[in-house]
């Protein structure tokens, strides 16, 4: 009869043929991990956040000012209005990209000890930052997260993870 693993056993970090890559991560402290669930909980909460945005705002105004003034040039108006509703799925592609995909992305490197992916994930949070001025809760909350698993990455317990994980890729 197979057994097995407990809670406590790692079976991902243990050797396989298929996976030998896995043995030479450490495993990750407790303050990677809360960084990591922490910044992938922001990146949830700013996908919904985003696309609410682009479903629930009321767009008609925008689009009926763009149609009268293409009228009044003498153009027909559902060329500005297409141009309008290109621009907003590329601002909302840009914005999903920027605060769900890199973060999401370089959080998982992070955990797998990539130490240059902490100053990719610096950037978004950064930005985050910048444009939370004047926002809503909806703004704060997921900036606060990131903001705090970003600065859990750079803690000292998380740097000697990823010199350790460093360390043990190059053999040392």
């Amino acid at each position: 009869m197979t057994r097995w693993p407990t809670r406590a056993e790692n079976v991902w970090r243990k050797e396989s043929p298929r996976l030998k890559f896995s043995s030479r991560i450490p495993a990750a402290p407790e303050v990677v991990t809360v960084g990591f669930r922490l910044i992938l909980a922001a990146s949830a909460i700013w996908l919904v956040v985003i696309v609410f945005r682009v479903v629930l705002q009321n767009r008609s105004s925008e689009m009926a000012a763009v149609a009268a003034a293409a009228r009044e040039r003498g153009l027909p108006s559902s060329g500005p209005t297409a141009l309008a509703i290109a621009w907003i799925a590329f601002i909302t592609l840009v914005g999903i990209g920027l605060y769900v995909v890199l973060p999401t992305t370089s959080a998982f490197r992070v955990r797998n000890g990539r130490r240059g992916a902490r100053i990719v994930l610096a950037a978004p949070t950064l930005l985050m930052l910048a444009t939370v001025p004047g926002g809503n809760f909806f703004d704060y909350l997921p900036t606060t997260l990131m903001v705090s698993g970003t600065v859990l990455l750079f803690l000292p317990p998380s740097t000697a993870f990823l010199r350790r994980s460093r360390a043990r890729r190059d053999g040392v």
